[in-house]
């Protein structure tokens, strides 16, 4: 998976480099949150929540991906999504197996209340303008 990650960024920042469009240079707000409240948990509940993490993230890749394909107007990085997106839908399958396992080894008995135990969220909608473009 790491390898498919690393891959990935550095395709897509050399389309977006030749593209001219900009990469962010540091974590989004919702990224920035995880981190914080991650810092704060450790076993079953640190794997849970970065878990739930994983299958969201890559559920809203999915979403851009998909967008991509479709309302993109670069054809390489149309190209790049659609190579993409099966890859990415099988780390999403993962993801979620992973965290259905965790959640299934997690005892009944545990010392965290249910709420602050995360479940797989539903997918988000599909944007119907470029996601992550602000004007």
């Amino acid at each position: 998976m790491v390898q498919d990650h690393t891959k990935a960024n550095e395709e897509l920042s050399s389309l977006a480099n030749a593209a001219q469009i900009p990469l962010p240079g540091e974590l989004d707000p919702d990224q920035k949150d995880m981190r914080a409240k991650l810092e704060s948990l450790s076993g079953a509940v640190f794997d849970l929540t970065y878990m739930q993490g994983q299958v969201i993230d890559h559920q809203k890749t999915v979403i851009l991906l998909q967008w991509e394909i479709g309302q993109g107007q670069d054809a390489p990085i149309q190209q790049w999504a659609s190579a993409t997106l099966p890859v990415v839908l099988g780390h999403l399958e993962m993801a979620k197996n992973l965290l259905a396992d965790l959640a299934a080894q997690r005892p009944q008995a545990s010392s965290a209340p249910a709420s602050t135990v995360p479940q797989a969220p539903p997918a988000p909608p599909v944007p119907r303008e470029r996601p992550g473009l602000k004007k």
